[in-house]
């Protein structure tokens, strides 16, 4: 993790490559345009097959990702 006042919980990138779904299926990040919105398909199926959640694990942690307020993909551990 980083010392994000923004984001606390966030994941270093590498680990946001090591993303998963609930049945451990790789995912990739995207901004849905360049301002704004977060969108994720499956890392296996080259952009065909979105995922429809922001709900994702990273080494079984349960993790939310979402767009940045700057742009890109913020990945952060969810914490209780």
């Amino acid at each position: 993790m980083f010392n994000n006042a923004s984001y606390p919980n966030e994941i270093c990138k590498k680990c946001i490559g090591r993303a998963t779904d609930g049945h451990g299926r790789y995912l990739k990040f995207y901004n849905r345009t360049i301002s704004d919105g977060y969108i994720a398909f499956y890392a296996d199926a080259d952009g065909r097959e979105e995922y429809h959640s922001n709900i994702c694990y990273v080494s079984k942690r349960k993790c939310i990702a979402k767009a940045a307020r700057f742009g890109g993909i913020v990945v952060e551990i969810e914490r209780k």
